[in-house]
């Protein structure tokens, strides 16, 4: 099972982009968690997740992987 951390922290980056990359970072991140913080249970079941995981990915702050 992939772990949140792998799956929804990390978000890609443009080698060299600099603030704008680590802005864009932030903004993906925050629309992943939100995505997550919308699905039902048998949705986060098909993903392997719990709502004990989501909780915890969805609480951290925006720039936090």
């Amino acid at each position: 099972m992939a772990t949140l951390e792998h799956t929804f922290a990390r978000p890609a980056q443009r080698p060299g982009g600099g603030i704008a990359s680590l802005l864009r970072a932030w903004i993906e991140r925050s629309r992943m968690r939100r995505d997550l913080s919308r699905m039902d249970d048998r949705a986060l079941r098909d993903i392997g997740v719990s709502r004990e995981d989501l909780y915890r990915e969805v609480e951290k702050p925006f720039w936090r992987p």
